[in-house]
């Protein structure tokens, strides 16, 4: 029904037509303006995002406020909760000492955690091993049993002594291999043995090799209270029926830290993303053998009816036949993804400070709409086009009550219109091709033309609005 709203009012979604020829500095643009408005349209306190092709940072933006409160307005430097995405650092870690001869893929839990005393409930299951946890395939239940993930007690996360003990009590889920079994407990346990094997102090371990290695100054591997509500966002709860979202309280991870502590800015995590395209291929094995991480980004164990898999530590997930490898994080009041995709030499980060959020969706279109760009830049372009400045038709117009509003703009030698409320903009492009004067013609699917809108000027000539269909839409005040 929407879309064909959308059609009346002269909004026609052309998925399948070739969009296509448009400059970089228009692609950003396009995302600049659509995640500002997909930040108000779904309550977003602020997002984040960066995307690198290489090792250049093409993109990167904030939109928002760190803290509703005080008005801290949103960087690319802001910090976020990264929750689960902290499971690579700790798997990093743990690759580390394999690496280094200490620990083996198959080694027993047990072997390095001498207080390690979770109840084997299978007696034929294969050992609880260090590729198990890595790879949420050991028959661990998901958590520590205790009640840390509790709003209604305050997120009252265990220290190290409190969580051992609560261990104890607790027993394997499945067989080991069995099921694949998402699993904090098991990465909490890797943070552990990193520790042990190492005879450091977990956070000192990744500080001086993971971290400072790779120039990732703005990483923690514990939240900083003392920066929370400035430097470090405020987390928002999953909007309620009347559209509230409610701040949440700061929380420290304690001893789960190696699995759901960290926290991280887009800037940072996109060196982290740049740093794992380059050790691919081969460069940058300073805090890691370029091999270890391939093998840590292949599947160890599958996940979603062989849709996705795990790595060690790192998830995977098909993307139009290619794959795309990373983590995503879910902490209270905050949600968070990275992707890299190896076969494109391309990564993406996603930031918001609010629950019930897809950060994963928002690299996925950062890539539908950056990446052709990238190639439309090295492609040669004739200096034919029309003979108006297509910048004067740019902005955003009102589209009430089929939808709110849609956005205008130049897309190589053509405009643009897509839905500000559109879920993909990629997916929502309507091409309109100059015809004269202040006429485009809608392109339709095989590239010929359709009918025809008319801008309208006021006595300064400056565009006020259009005509489609008969239906004339007036240009919003600018932002």
């Amino acid at each position: 029904m929407r879309k064909f709203l959308m059609a009346t009012a002269a909004c026609a979604v052309m998925v399948s037509a070739p969009v296509t020829g448009q400059s970089l500095d228009e692609a950003k643009q396009l995302l600049d303006v659509w995640l500002d408005a997909q930040k108000d349209y779904n309550d977003w306190p602020s997002v984040s995002v960066a995307f690198v092709k290489g090792q250049e940072k093409i993109y990167a933006n904030a939109y928002g406020e760190a803290n509703r409160r005080t008005g801290v307005k949103a960087t690319t430097d802001t910090l976020y909760s990264i929750c689960s995405i902290s499971k690579l650092f700790t798997s990093i870690g743990v690759m580390q000492q394999r690496d280094a001869g200490k620990v083996s893929l198959r080694d027993p839990v047990g072997k390095h955690l001498d207080w390690y005393d979770i109840k084997q409930k299978y007696p034929i299951s294969d050992d609880v091993t260090i590729e198990g946890i890595l790879s949420h395939s050991s028959g661990l239940p998901r958590e520590v049993d205790t009640s840390y993930w509790s709003i209604s007690k305050g997120f009252p996360f265990p220290e190290r002594e409190d969580a051992i003990a609560a261990t104890k009590s607790q027993e394997t889920l499945y067989r080991a291999w069995e099921h694949f079994q998402y699993s904090n407990l098991g990465l909490t346990l890797a943070g552990e043995i990193v520790a042990s094997v190492s005879g450091e102090n977990y956070h000192d371990y990744v500080r001086a090799h993971i971290l400072d290695p790779l120039g990732l100054d703005n990483t923690f591997s514990e939240m900083p209270k003392d920066k929370h509500g400035e430097a470090l966002s405020v987390g928002y709860g999953a909007p309620t029926r009347s559209g509230e979202r409610s701040e949440m309280p700061y929380f420290n991870a304690e001893a789960l830290a190696p699995a759901a502590g960290f926290a991280s800015s887009a800037n940072d995590l996109a060196k982290f993303v740049s740093w794992q395209l380059k050790l691919r291929d081969g460069e940058g094995d300073e805090v890691l053998d370029h091999n270890t991480l391939r093998e840590m980004q292949r599947p160890h164990s599958v996940v979603m009816g062989w849709r996705g898999a795990f790595g060690l530590g790192f998830s995977m997930s098909n993307n139009d036949g290619g794959t795309l490898i990373g983590h995503g994080g879910y902490c209270p009041g905050y949600q968070s993804q990275i992707y890299i995709d190896p076969a494109k030499n391309i990564g993406g980060v996603a930031l918001i400070n609010a629950a019930g959020t897809n950060p994963n969706g928002l690299i996925r279109i950062m890539f539908d709409v950056l990446e052709p760009a990238l190639k439309s830049e090295k492609a040669e372009v004739s200096d034919e086009g029309p003979a108006v400045s297509l910048v004067d038709y740019t902005g955003i117009y009102d589209t009430q009550p089929w939808d709110d509003e849609n956005y205008i703009m130049p897309w190589g030698k053509d405009l643009i219109s897509v839905s500000l409320r559109a879920e993909n903009p990629k997916e929502d492009m309507t091409k309109l091709r100059h015809v004269e004067e202040d006429t485009f013609a809608r392109v339709r699917r095989d590239g010929s033309t359709a009918e025809t809108i008319t801008f309208m000027r006021d006595d300064a000539g400056v565009v006020v609005g259009y005509n489609w269909h008969g239906t004339v839409t007036m240009k919003k005040a600018d932002r």
